[in-house]
């Protein structure tokens, strides 16, 4: 199945790139949405360059992995590095074991300012006395991207610094029974109309 579902994608990418190669703005009107779930578990070679030039054009894409590694497994390092850094939104759940990566994602998170005190205590009839000094620490260590809890992710958007988010399922949302009748609705457009 998994080359058929590659096979898939690609063919309609294909289509939505002719599309909008022939629309006066050389880009799809409304644009195209691609969601590609598991994304490292089906073949798609052109993924790298749709990520990188796909926005231009219209095409957004949405590639979920579960891993860098897994990543770097299916296209190789340097386009699983294209992929990455062509992601304008990254969206970091806990759970990945990859301590390099981890590393990785704590520099890119960047580093705050900590001020540090320490005592001196000399004993006798000398008074200790303290002193503070400031260093930069993770915003984040490996380890606490690491431990994210469940429900918790971090936004990496751009330039804009770090923003911690709390993900909510789409079925605790208070419109989930809206959301259901629609998903209902486009599963079995017939449905009402007998």
């Amino acid at each position: 199945m998994r080359t058929l579902v590659g096979a898939l994608v690609e063919d309609m990418v294909d289509a939505a790139r002719r599309l909008a190669a022939h629309s006066p703005s050389q880009r799809l009107d409304p644009p195209l949405t691609v969601v590609l779930d598991e994304t490292a578990n089906y073949p798609l070679g052109s993924l790298p360059a749709l990520m990188s030039d796909g926005g231009g054009s219209g095409i957004c894409t949405l590639a979920v992995l579960q891993s860098l590694a897994q990543a770097r497994d299916r296209w190789g390092r340097d386009a699983a590095g294209a992929i990455w850094d062509a992601a304008i939104v990254k969206l970091i759940l806990g759970g990945c074991a990859n301590a390099d990566d981890l590393a990785d994602l704590s520099r890119l998170i960047g580093d705050r300012e900590v001020r540090e005190w320490s005592e001196t205590r000399t004993g006798g009839a000398i008074p200790s006395s303290t002193s503070t000094s400031t260093r930069r620490r993770p915003i984040l260590e490996p380890a606490d991207l690491r431990r994210l809890p469940l429900g918790y992710g971090l936004l990496l958007l751009r330039s804009a610094a770090p923003i911690m988010l709390r993900v909510t399922p789409w079925i605790a949302r208070r419109d989930a029974a809206e959301l259901a009748a629609g998903r209902a609705h486009f599963e079995n457009p017939d449905r009402g109309h007998a």
